[in-house]
């Protein structure tokens, strides 16, 4: 029976941990690659979306406010005393 060498035991252990740790390094770079990819698309899809709705919106909300003068002024209030209440609590 032929012994085996605890040094080379150790050696190819390193090496297949090595080899594994490398594998998974690869795998978690080719992951973000592909999240960032999609990332990209999905950012690209939003402003599309946001340009095409914000004309819109603006308008509506315009309109609104012009029928409804107060409800600007009401939600302006509202807004500054939430605000100013934030800007004392931070003192």
């Amino acid at each position: 029976m032929a012994k085996s060498n605890p040094d080379q035991s150790n050696l190819n252990t390193s090496q297949t941990t090595n080899e594994a740790a490398n594998g998974a390094a690869n795998g978690a770079a080719n992951g973000m690659t592909e999240a960032q990819a999609k990332l990209a698309e999905a950012a690209t899809a939003a402003k599309k979306m946001a340009t095409e709705v914000e004309p819109e919106m603006a308008a509506q909300i315009s309109e609104f406010f012009k029928r409804n003068p107060w409800a600007a002024v009401a939600g302006a209030a509202v807004i500054g005393y939430i605000l100013g209440s934030f800007r004392a609590r931070s003192k």
